[in-house]
């Protein structure tokens, strides 16, 4: 009787195919998700704390979700620019942009010269720099991870961001805030300096083409080329449909 087809764990874990490691490159963006988030989540805690700290007024405090606003408005303009742009790039900027910002902040509250009014555009650009950095996570791991392997790569990044932004980063900020107004934003700020860090080390490599098939070729430069992708671009705005299906293709 052949082992692999009897009974038990045994075969079946010597049948299954062993699944493509999901790489260095990936676990450096991982690293990098993992620390920006639990900072946004210590953020998301902190800056409605800090604007009901310096004043009493209702409104003032409801103001703070300012900080929440770029998601809803900016969300599809941070796609594409995230898809026009370098994606590394866009993720470096938008992450050392937060750190500068956040370290500012944090400056500024220890010097006791901080006002409610300068709050409510520093918390929209950090929010500002969140849409852009979470859109660009997304978007490098195709880049950094094996095709079969998007999967597991995906669900780790979602994972990661609902424990560290959702459950570990406000109360975490909370407590800083407690101790020292100025904490939460400086060890925000020192998050998103070891995530550009992290980012500089991690350079993305492209899968490589299945077995026996040939890489795809590089698509043609110059007039003809610019001419056929205006009329397809025109083409694609007049039939929606044709433009996710090209989306897709890709």
């Amino acid at each position: 009787m052949d082992p692999s087809s009897s009974g038990g764990c045994g075969g079946a874990e010597r049948g299954r195919p062993d699944r493509p490691r999901l790489g260095p490159a990936f676990t450096r963006l991982w690293w990098a998700s993992a620390l920006t988030n639990l900072g946004d989540g210590a953020l998301a805690a902190a800056g409605p704390l800090l604007v009901a700290s310096l004043t009493s007024s209702p409104v003032a405090v409801a103001a703070s979700a300012a900080q929440l606003l770029p998601h809803l408005l900016f969300s599809p303009a941070s796609g594409a620019l995230v898809d026009r742009w370098p994606r590394r790039s866009v993720l470096l900027a938008a992450n050392l942009a937060r750190c500068t910002v956040l370290a500012l902040l944090a400056a500024a509250l220890l010097s006791g010269g901080t006002s409610v009014w300068p709050l409510y555009p520093a918390l929209f650009a950090l929010g500002v720099g969140e849409s852009l950095a979470d859109t660009a996570y997304g978007s490098l791991v195709p880049s950094v991870v094996h095709r079969d392997s998007l999967g597991r790569a995906n669900a780790r990044l979602a994972l990661t961001f609902s424990l560290n932004n959702q459950l570990l980063g406000p109360p975490l900020g909370a407590l800083m805030f407690a101790v020292a107004w100025s904490l939460p934003f400086g060890f925000d700020a020192l998050a998103h300096l070891l995530a550009v860090v992290v980012l500089l080390r991690m350079a993305p490599v492209l899968p490589p083409p299945p077995d026996g098939a040939a890489p795809a070729p590089l698509p043609r430069r110059g007039p003809r080329c610019g001419r056929r992708s205006a009329r397809a671009c025109r083409s694609s705005s007049a039939h929606p449909g044709s433009a996710y299906c090209a989306a897709a293709s890709w």
